[in-house]
């Protein structure tokens, strides 16, 4: 009965092993990560904005791939909000610019009436002093919608490196040699 010894992978195979683990954190641990500590992060008040008095509001129904908008009459003129929004007449509106949440069109003391407006506001915009967050720099630089299709290009970018490093011969060497060394019938 013959013994089997353990042989050492060749370069090859080290090389798709190596490939494999660094494609798999750059596109997919990292993408987590960010993920998470954005998830961490407070949604503080950058700034805000007078966005006027409410004076009626409007809603479209949106389409098949695209949300509902609400325009917004105001004293001001008027702005376009995802969702719906509503308000009483004579209420006075703030626009406040999250960390997290970006620009949204809010009732002056309501937090749960704050709707997302689609566009960048022209009007002034006064800075708020807050409390910062180590993490306070992520949602600034890195948006919600970068993430996914970067975790996405990173597993498809791992599955291929695993696909290609095989069929060159990646771990078939290695396998090759283990099967090899195996137990000989005599």
């Amino acid at each position: 009965m013959a013994t089997r010894t353990k042989q050492e992978p060749s370069g090859t195979a080290t090389l798709a092993s190596a490939a494999t683990v660094v494609v798999f954190i750059v596109g997919m641990v990292v993408p987590i990560l960010l993920a998470l500590l954005m998830w961490l992060t407070p949604d503080a008040t950058q700034r805000i904005g007078d966005g006027g008095m409410f004076v009626s509001a409007s809603s479209s129904a949106g389409g098949f791939l695209s949300s509902s908008v609400t325009s917004v009459q105001t004293s001001d003129g008027t702005s376009v909000v995802y969702g719906a929004f509503s308000g009483l007449r004579g209420q006075r509106l703030r626009i406040r610019d999250g960390i997290k949440s970006g620009l949204q069109l809010c009732v002056e003391g309501s937090a749960a009436s704050c709707a997302d407006m689609p566009g960048p506001w022209t009007g002034r915009l006064v800075p708020v002093t807050h409390k910062r967050s180590m993490t306070d720099w992520i949602p600034l630089y890195i948006g919600d919608l970068a993430l996914p299709p970067w975790f996405l290009g990173g597993f498809l970018a791992t599955i291929a490196v695993v696909i290609a490093l095989a069929r060159i011969g990646g771990w078939d060497s290695y396998e090759g040699e283990l099967e090899s060394s195996g137990p000989s019938k005599s």
